[in-house]
């Protein structure tokens, strides 16, 4: 999984003066992306093209944890598999996905994950995750960097977007037992939540 996906690059390239034309877009805090290994980038999801904006701010070999939904069309099970999303079923234990995540942290790429596992609030101020996250971070036993994605002005055309991303948590800040139940992974996802939170509130600062 190390090498990169030849089509992503090739669309973020020629895609990104679209994308700032249509939100323009600042970066704050990508010193704080890990240079080595595998991990995990949790965000808040406030409109589609969030996932396009953290892969042009990270500059990683990011993977995306998208809803199986948007698979079923033979042309975008293609096209979102083209730019390293794969499917997660929601409300549902998938195996299968969680066996890829792991495969991707594993091989030292990024994978990234909407906690809140959709785009919930019109505002774009984030809401509660659900325990998915934690359940995947135990698996993979690897740091979380919590990003943040800020409109001041709502989610619309024209509209500047900040995607701010946060100091690393070291898998060991969890403290995860050898078993953890619901409740543990409900805390440490709420954990996550609230380092996006704090993210996100600095709204336009520049730190």
């Amino acid at each position: 999984m190390k090498s990169k996906n030849l089509f992503a690059k090739t669309l973020l390239f020629f895609g990104t003066p679209i994308l700032y034309f249509l939100h323009p877009f600042r970066f704050y805090g990508k010193e704080n992306l890990p240079e080595d290994g595998g991990f995990i980038i949790a965000s808040n999801h406030i409109f589609w093209l969030d996932a396009f904006y953290i892969a042009l701010g990270s500059r990683k070999n990011l993977h995306f944890m998208a809803k199986s939904e948007l698979f079923k069309h033979s042309f975008f099970n293609w096209f979102f598999r083209s730019l390293n999303a794969f499917p997660v079923k929601r409300g549902y234990f998938d195996r299968r996905a969680l066996k890829t995540a792991s495969e991707i942290v594993s091989a030292g790429d990024v994978l990234g994950i909407f906690p809140e596992g959709g785009i919930v609030t019109r505002d774009g101020r984030p809401t509660n995750a659900k325990w998915g996250v934690a359940y995947i971070t135990h698996q993979c036993k690897c740091p979380v960097v919590p990003v943040s994605i800020y409109s001041k002005k709502g989610k619309g055309v024209f509209k500047r977007i900040v995607v701010r991303f946060g100091e690393p948590i070291a898998f060991e800040k969890f403290g995860f037992s050898q078993k953890p139940d619901r409740a543990e992974y409900t805390a440490a996802a709420d954990y996550i939540m609230q380092k996006i939170i704090t993210q996100w509130e600095k709204g336009n600062e520049r730190n």
